[in-house]
């Protein structure tokens, strides 16, 4: 294990992977293979972002779905056409599970927005197979759910958290996924996407293993 910086080791060790390791902060990490005998090692590098993280700036090339975030007017009412604005920034998130939070903690990945502000998540989500999906979303404010272009969920408008639920059917494999949320005036914010597939009894929020980023 290495800095990255001036990759100078930190440890060396050899160890057989036995559990998911806790990772309390994101830091950056360096994995260099040298196998016997061989003088040129193999040097891969990954960031890791911390257990739950969301929100991060986009770097191009990590997995997960991509947020552009959008300043709004006060008192906008409802999402607008996300399309004719201009993002201000682009951030990254493994899925979406922001359980309700006071408005004054901000979205995360977001700085000094706490009210009047829009992000559109772009990616792909994964099917693992075909059959009905019941789709759950929760937010404060407003958000709309699209999948390959259509529209899946309308949970628009100012309003405390609240959910709306979907029922489709999803051939297996990636498909188009899109969704508008925006953050209104105080005192809370909340977005969460929940499913439900073929067989499981009950719903659960989106794993990250089951997004992509946007072609």
């Amino acid at each position: 294990i290495t800095d990255v910086g001036a990759l100078t080791p930190i440890s060396v060790l050899s160890a057989s992977y036995q559990a998911p390791a806790a990772v309390p902060e994101e830091f950056n990490l360096s994995i260099v293979a040298l196998l016997e005998n061989n003088t040129s090692p193999a040097v891969c590098r990954v960031r890791l972002l911390p257990d739950g993280g969301i929100g991060v700036i986009d770097d191009g090339q990590t997995r997960g779905l991509v947020g552009s975030v959008y300043s709004l007017a006060p008192n906008t009412p409802r999402l607008p056409d996300l399309s004719l604005l201009t993002s201000i920034l682009e951030i990254l998130t493994p899925n979406l599970s922001i359980p309700t939070r006071a408005f004054s903690d901000g979205f995360p990945g977001v700085p000094d927005l706490f009210e009047w502000f829009a992000i559109r998540f772009r990616g792909r989500l994964v099917v693992p197979a075909e059959g009905s999906y019941q789709f759950r979303l929760n937010s404060d404010d407003g958000s709309i759910l699209y999948l390959d272009g259509a529209l899946v969920i309308d949970n628009d408008g100012t309003h405390a958290p609240r959910a709306r639920d979907a029922t489709i059917t999803l051939t297996a494999g990636n498909h188009d996924f899109m969704l508008d949320y925006f953050q209104g005036p105080r005192y809370h914010i909340a977005l969460e996407l929940f499913w439900r597939g073929p067989g499981e009894s009950s719903l659960s929020i989106i794993p990250p293993d089951n997004f992509l980023r946007p072609n």
